[in-house]
Parts: structure tokens; sequence; C-alpha cells
């Protein structure tokens, strides 16, 4: 990230981005608008463009997308994370011997708190907490000794319940990260244990308006969690949708 980019992005333009940023979405808002109002116009009279190629938002593989709270779009992918208002990119990467510097370059998921904070889950290096205002990153890393650190450092999807926790899914074990304490209890499959995760690879994960903990798992398929304590039901997607059950295992 160079450094005038960062000045200019953070000193001369943060307002008029900002602006500019709820320009553009507001304008996109009322072209979705006139078309639910006035039907969509013919597939081929619709037209996409590149955004941002010649401003630096090189990104060829995007994995994830946010909005945040200022009309700046976040952009997760295998070569960084972005921040892009609409005229330029701002490239976050990882910079050796800088504490507050991303911990990956390969963005899986990117979710907005209720705090404003954006969370990024890392294919190899952990959770980030980003501060918006003060664009530094806090890491959380996998300690395998320290059961109160995230379990794996392959994250996926991750949702915020109502009294703040956030819950990330791992390739090993699903985790609810307390703000307040700053500590994260695991949860993994046991098979003795009918009222565990059904499956410890947890790509998925959502949390709805009655503050249900919906799972979705690699192997195990689709589990809730009613109550945030971790006693998991199993759904059974194929009695549900009168399917196979390969429903419940996919």
């Amino acid at each position: 990230m160079a450094a005038a980019s960062l000045k200019r992005a953070r000193d001369g333009s943060a307002a008029s981005s900002g602006l500019s940023s709820l320009g553009v979405w507001l304008g996109f808002s009322l072209l979705v608008a006139s078309w639910t109002a006035f039907g969509q116009p013919p597939a081929d009279e619709i037209r996409f463009q590149g955004v941002g190629l010649d401003r630096g938002l090189e990104a060829r593989v995007v994995s994830s997308l946010l909005l945040d709270r200022e009309g700046f779009l976040w952009v997760g992918s295998r070569d960084g994370l972005y921040r892009y208002d609409g005229y330029e990119a701002i490239r976050f990467a990882p910079e050796p011997g800088n504490p507050d510097s991303i911990s990956d370059n390969d963005i899986r998921d990117l979710f907005l708190a209720s705090d404003g904070s954006i969370w990024i889950s890392t294919n190899t290096g952990g959770l980030n907490r980003l501060d918006p205002e003060t664009l530094r990153f806090e890491a959380y890393r996998s300690q395998p000794d320290n059961p109160a650190t995230l379990s794996y450092d392959s994250v996926y999807g991750m949702a915020e319940a109502e009294n703040g926790h956030l819950w990330a899914g791992t390739q090993f074990g699903l985790n609810r990260f307390d703000p307040g304490t700053g500590a994260f209890t695991r949860f993994v499959h046991d098979p003795a244990d009918p009222q565990s995760i059904p499956h410890d690879y947890v790509f998925t994960v959502l949390v709805d308006s009655e503050d249900t903990l919906w799972v979705g798992t690699v192997g195990g398929g689709l589990a809730r969690d009613r109550t945030g304590d971790g006693r998991f039901e199993t759904v059974d997607l194929a009695a549900a949708l009168d399917g196979g059950p390969e429903l419940n295992f996919s």
C-alpha cells in the first residue's frame, strides 16, 4: 500500500469519496428500482464493464464484496484486500514487520459487524478485524495449545449474534468470539454427543432474525443452534425437501 495513496484516501478525499460512493450506489439503487417498477430490460440490452482495472483494483479472482457504512466498496480477493471509492482503489497486503497489517493475501469472506468494524476471514492467516477509521488490522490466529484461540487458521463464513458475539467457521471446527474478553470458544464434532456440530468442516454460518445460528458443513449437512450455547440440532434436508439422503451429507 503506497503511503501517498493512503494519505490521499484518508486526508484529502475521505469526505468526497464517501459522497461520490454514495452517489454511485444511489444511482445503481434507482436503476434497480426502475427495473422493478417497469420491468427489467431484455438480456441483450444489459451491459457489464470492468470496474477499476486502471485505478488500482487489479483483483482477478474475487471471493467476496462488502459495502461499509461510509459507502466504500471492499473487495476480497486471492491477491489481497481492496478498498474502492469509485475513483481509485487501495490494496491491503501483508507487510513483514508491521503487526497492524493484514495477515494473509488470500481472502475468503468479509463481514460488517454491528460496531462498524470489518472482519476478514483468510485461507491461511486466521481472522482479521479491521478498524475502518484507523485502517489497522488485528489478527486472530490459532494456537493449538491455547483453547481460547481460534481453532484453525483456514477460516470461511462469519455471522454475528444479537449479543455481539462473532461466529466463524473453519476447516476444523466452529468458533464463537467474545469481543468483551477477546477469547474464542471452540465447537467440534463429538461422535458420542448427538448435540455437537455434525462435522468439523464448517463452510458457512448464518444468524437469522430469531437469533438462531445455522451452520452449513462439508460432509455433515446442515445444523442449527437455537440457544447459542453450542447445542446443535441436525436438520434433515432430505425429509424437508423430499429428496435423497445425499442432501444431508453434501
